[in-house]
């Protein structure tokens, strides 16, 4: 319990640092993420590379939700998977409506031509469609290359598509917290395929930016799941939750690359395997930067060694496959060779080439 001596000195160092009286204020009403019944006003930032296992980590925060004990739902219960499928309101999960309209101002700034649609409650934003260029950066594709590049199922569905109305994403969990995170958006969009996600990725992460950016106004609890291989991204949005007076968690969920790699190519919706080493890489040195600009700041080391070495062995050709398909090696081996081989003394007995 912080005594009344303590909070007065914490709101005139806030006041001294320049934040007005009322940001001050939010950020001590602000409660420790354990106390369930004041998550306003905090910002979760969770950050990995793709098959890190980050949608595990984030549990700890989805299981608070209305109808759930207080310690929350255990996921892996099947009695409370129906609360998991539930279609609540923002009012029954103890959150405020929305209003796009503050959010535009800001967002135009930047080149995101998001406008609201009737009411504030949602926005509407150009179709955009990308893939990856030979450095895993996302690419715009114009939309007179759409039916040369693209897929067939996927120019079926965005032949013609001009933009899009979006608000708060359709699958998020029920929980408390309002769920930040492109991949949500990803299922609703059309030319969404989840064995190649890439091409609305972009897309989806403009909607989550827009999403974020209306939640700021709110002050209902945040939860950001973005990779974390775009530091100035993240180090804006934390930086920007901060001035509207949240207190910032940043949360570093790391794995070996091998097993971010074997994750990555053994579930249904992957990426490459250079764009996981590029993120895999640059993820790791972003932490040791953002970290400063959290108040608090943790790593989450996800291992799993005898389920991650089951499936490897399980299904090694299928790893291999999508190594040589999405990389520029041959092997799993090789490729840890050149990017990470500290960890050949643990994991290279296990993924050296028969």
């Amino acid at each position: 319990m912080i005594s009344k001596l303590a909070k007065n000195v914490a709101f005139r160092a806030l006041i001294a640092s320049g934040r007005s009286p009322r940001v001050a204020m939010r950020s001590l009403m602000a409660a420790p993420l354990e106390d369930v019944s004041k998550l306003r006003w905090q910002a979760v930032f969770l950050m990995g590379a793709g098959g890190s296992g980050k949608g595990f980590a984030g549990r700890k925060w989805m299981k608070y939700m209305p109808g759930a004990p207080s310690t929350g739902i255990d996921f892996d219960d099947s009695k409370h998977k129906n609360l998991l499928k539930r279609e609540l309101t923002e009012a029954e999960r103890g959150q405020t409506n929305l209003d796009f309209n503050k959010a535009v101002a800001e967002l135009k700034t930047k080149g995101i031509e998001i406008k609201p649609t009737e009411g504030g409650r949602a926005g509407q934003i150009p179709f955009r469609v990308y893939d990856y260029d030979e450095n895993a950066a996302e690419r715009l594709i114009p939309e007179s290359e759409w039916a040369d590049i693209l897929p067939p199922a996927v120019y079926a569905e965005v032949k013609g598509l001009k933009d899009v109305v979006f608000g708060a994403p359709v699958h998020e969990i029920p929980s408390f917290w309002r769920q930040v995170n492109p991949d949500l958006y990803k299922e609703e969009l059309a030319g969404y395929l989840e064995n190649a996600p890439g091409y609305v990725h972009e897309m989806s992460s403009e909607m989550a930016k827009s999403y974020f950016e209306a939640s700021l106004e709110t002050g209902d609890p945040l939860f950001v799941d973005g990779t974390g291989a775009n530091q100035k991204k993240m180090s804006d949005q934390m930086e920007k939750a901060k001035k509207a007076g949240y207190k910032v968690s940043l949360v570093f969920v790391s794995v070996p690359l091998t097993v971010n790699q074997i994750r990555n190519a053994t579930r249904s919706r992957n990426v490459g395997a250079d764009i996981v080493t590029a993120q895999w890489t640059n993820i790791r040195n972003n932490f040791v930067d953002l970290r400063s600009t959290a108040n608090k700041a943790k790593v989450i080391i996800n291992r799993n060694d005898s389920v991650d070495i089951a499936k490897y062995e399980r299904n090694r050709a299928k790893v291999e496959a999508h190594i040589r398909k999405t990389s520029k090696y041959d092997s799993l081996y090789d490729l840890i060779k050149k990017s990470a081989p500290s960890e050949l003394g643990e994991w290279g007995k296990l993924i050296k080439p028969l």
